[in-house]
């Protein structure tokens, strides 16, 4: 995980975790964390075989514009669907779903937690 602070309160995050079955999760986030922890941008990006499995992001898509959670939405394979904006710690574990229904090993909700402190 790389942090690119750009004040006492606001930072760029960018990561990328690879997984045991060579899927790898994509994150970046532009946070600021003067009162809580508020995103203004996101981004979790989830490939598989070098394909995109789901994408969770806030991008300005014109495509989504008439969502009820716009900007909110998640992109599974080529359609764009609504969604509530999720934080990294969710966004992990629903991939930690998906790799436990592929009969892989889940980690817990505490674990993820401690890592994230979300």
């Amino acid at each position: 995980m790389l942090y690119d602070e750009r004040s006492e309160t606001k930072g760029f995050i960018r990561g990328l975790l690879h997984f045991d079955d060579g899927s790898e999760l994509h994150i970046r986030e532009f946070v600021d964390v003067s009162t809580g922890i508020e995103r203004y941008k996101y981004s979790y990006h989830y490939m598989r075989e070098g394909r995109l499995m789901c994408r969770y992001d806030n991008s300005a898509d014109i495509t989504a514009r008439d969502f009820v959670t716009y900007p909110h939405h998640k992109h599974v394979g080529n359609t764009i669907q609504e969604s509530s904006a999720l934080g990294c710690l969710k966004w992990l574990l629903a991939v930690d779903r998906f790799l436990d229904s592929r009969c892989q090993s889940r980690l817990s909700f505490a674990w993820w937690r401690s890592i994230f402190k979300e």
